[in-house]
């Protein structure tokens, strides 16, 4: 309070005004590297929760493996359902409008959907779109904006009239996991 009379009377020095200007830089610096911190730490606990997020989708996608393996004509009906139950599942913890899982046939190098959440099958060379790029290098992808990314399938969203917004795509290994040469497909 005797500062602030003082300053109001005009009692106050330049050395007095420059060290309360210094001291009061000083306490914006500490301001300054306290937000910083937060900041840092703040994208870490995104960065934790979008790792653990991948972790759980490839788990999905594994299971959406184990399931395409024992896949026979009789057992198809059944399989149909589950993979809609892992589509679903997808959605739901992932908060999105749409999943679908696409399955890699080798001898035609095409994909195809068996399950499109809320669309028709889709079917397309395994060598364009993300899906066909995860496919070909085995690894996740997460794409905030496709409609930028030059491998990004536009026909896909001509066709079934849908906007995306964002993809995130794991690849489904048969056996050996992710260390083994099958990829059984993508789950989008």
């Amino acid at each position: 309070q005797e500062y602030n009379r003082r300053l109001h009377l005009g009692e106050l020095k330049a050395k007095e005004l420059q060290e309360k200007l210094e001291e009061e830089k000083a306490k914006e610096r500490v301001l300054v590297e306290k937000e910083k911190k937060l900041e840092s730490m703040l994208e870490a606990q995104k960065i934790e929760s979008e790792v653990a997020t991948i972790e759980s989708l490839k788990e999905l996608a594994d299971l959406s493996g184990e399931l395409a393996k024992k896949s026979t004509k009789k057992g198809r009906e059944e399989l149909n359902e589950l993979f809609e139950q892992v589509t679903s599942h997808a959605c739901s913890f992932m908060n999105a409008d749409r999943s679908t899982i696409f399955f890699y046939d080798k001898a035609k190098n095409m994909l195809w959907s068996k399950v499109a959440k809320g669309t028709k099958d889709i079917r397309f060379s395994a060598d364009t779109g993300i899906a066909g790029e995860v496919c070909k290098t085995k690894q996740v992808l997460n794409i905030k904006n496709p409609q930028t990314d030059a491998r990004f399938n536009a026909s896909i969203d001509k066709k079934t009239g849908y906007r995306t917004k964002s993809i995130l795509a794991v690849p489904i290994f048969g056996e050996g996991g992710d260390t083994g040469e099958k990829v059984l497909g993508v789950l989008q």
